[in-house]
């Protein structure tokens, strides 16, 4: 599937949706745990995607094109099927790394972005449900993340000239080599 695709390099961009490294299919150097940090046990899921997100920031990502092994998904005990609105948890994660600081103003901005996207979606949700308690806890983040976004743009178009120089759409960074 399209979506699940896989990339090398600076990848950080292609991470911020979902999931996108199977971590049956990693070898990463004992550094980078050292540098980063392990899972994030707090996190019931999506701890992998919040893994990845924080090495795709600092390194580039090797990547083998060659299948070397067969995944099968779907399964009952699978944990996507556990727990219901799995942007929640990924939206822990993004806020988590904002909150870390040391993102680059492009991977900041493109977290902010991501952040308003799966908001808006997860809001929307909720209006359509009349889950008051959903709109009461996400929409001051909403309007949080959405002021920050501004302040971005404001500080790009001051720096650069443009904010289309900031938001080009490459989301490329500094990186490193992880391997």
């Amino acid at each position: 599937m399209k979506k699940h695709a896989k990339y090398g390099g600076a990848i950080f961009h292609h991470c911020l949706p979902r999931c996108v490294i199977s971590p049956s299919s990693v070898l990463i150097h004992d550094s980078v745990f050292k540098r980063i940090g392990g899972f994030d046990e707090t996190l019931p899921v999506c701890e992998d995607y919040d893994l990845w997100l924080r090495i795709s920031s600092r390194y580039e990502v090797l990547f083998i094109p060659e299948q070397l092994l067969v995944k099968y998904g779907g399964h009952e005990d699978q944990l996507s099927k556990k727990y219901w609105g799995m942007d929640r948890f990924r939206i822990r994660a993004l806020t988590k790394m904002l909150d870390s600081g040391g993102l680059s103003s492009v991977h900041r901005a493109a977290v902010l972005m991501t952040l308003l996207e799966k908001l808006a979606i997860l809001l929307e949700g909720a209006r359509k449900r009349n889950n008051e308690k959903l709109i009461r806890e996400y929409s001051p983040q909403s309007d949080r993340f959405r002021r920050m976004l501004e302040t971005e743009q404001h500080r790009g178009s001051s720096v650069n000239g443009t904010t289309h120089d900031l938001f080009d759409g490459s989301f490329a960074g500094r990186s490193e080599a992880a391997y």
